[in-house]
């Protein structure tokens, strides 16, 4: 089991786009996740929903994941951007896979623990993704496990 984050892209009432980190769905990893996908998404305009698709394809790719494993998002991708080449393999799902396709998209929420969704329409971010103590004698339990102090 891994805690798993889906981060889902909306344009035009639309799921564009949704990536998946296998072990992110916690509060503060899921946050560092969000904010390198806004960066991606708002780094440079783009020009249609086809050049943010191809862009956040490569974001998952440059950080060590790529497209879900699915012969047919496979497919689905190489038929919307024929003349590029994309990893098919030797990445994790751990750095972040990406579908484009509805089904693609589905099949990674059904495995989401934790959702961010980001409304390219609107701006608005739905982060729901919180992880907390139930007392402060648990917070620092953790804090000496984990962290030494």
């Amino acid at each position: 089991m891994g805690q798993r984050l889906v981060c889902t892209i909306e344009k035009d009432g639309q799921e564009i786009a949704a990536m998946y980190w296998h072990w992110s769905a916690y509060t503060y990893s899921a946050l560092c996740v969000t904010k390198d996908v806004i960066d991606c998404i708002y780094d440079k305009p783009y020009r249609d929903v086809e050049d943010l698709q191809l862009r956040l394809i490569r974001f998952c790719e440059r950080r060590g994941g790529g497209i879900e494993g699915d012969a047919k998002e496979f497919k689905y991708i190489a038929d919307v951007f024929p003349g590029e080449t994309f990893l098919s393999e030797g990445y994790s799902r751990n750095e972040g896979l990406i579908s484009i396709s509805q089904s693609g998209i589905k099949g990674l929420q059904s495995w989401s623990e934790g959702d961010v969704i980001i409304d390219l329409d609107t701006g608005r971010v739905t982060f729901s993704v919180l992880w907390s103590y139930d007392t402060v004698d648990e917070y620092r339990e953790y804090r000496i496990d984990e962290c030494g102090d």
